[in-house]
């Protein structure tokens, strides 16, 4: 079972302070060119670590826990899991294009962000077999 931070109930305040200073750039959409998500991704993972360190850390873990195939990865448990959930679900749909859009969309009723990360990366980052097909 995956190993979520829980952390502590200061996201609006996280979120407000940066945006309303301009201090950190929202990302801008997903890259419908699977060449940009690399760069997409590293500017979004930044943007989310510094309004929230702990967006990194469920980051890591929705790419890294394994889910057999038909399973969801849960975000339940902890309300401020859960919280982080939706609101990494509501900022990934806003910055959705594309395959991206079609695959948040999907969750729409569960609006479990650490799934749709996940399935974002299965659809962007290639396996070590697929990158080879593609050298």
């Amino acid at each position: 079972m995956a190993h979520f931070n829980i952390g502590t109930d200061d996201l609006e305040d996280s979120l407000s302070g940066l945006a309303s200073r301009n201090l950190v750039n929202k990302p801008g959409k997903i890259p419908i060119d699977i060449k940009q998500f690399e760069d997409w991704r590293f500017d979004f993972e930044n943007f989310l670590t510094v309004v929230k360190p702990e967006f990194l850390d469920d980051m890591r873990t929705a790419e890294t826990t394994a889910v057999a195939e038909g399973e969801v990865l849960q975000d339940i448990g902890a309300p401020l899991l859960r919280r982080r959930s939706v609101l990494l679900y509501a900022v990934l749909a806003s910055l959705g294009q594309g395959k991206a859009k079609q695959i948040i969309k999907a969750g729409k009723t569960t609006r479990n962000g650490f799934e749709a990360w996940r399935l974002i990366l299965k659809e962007y980052t290639p396996t070590d077999s697929d990158a080879r097909k593609l050298a």
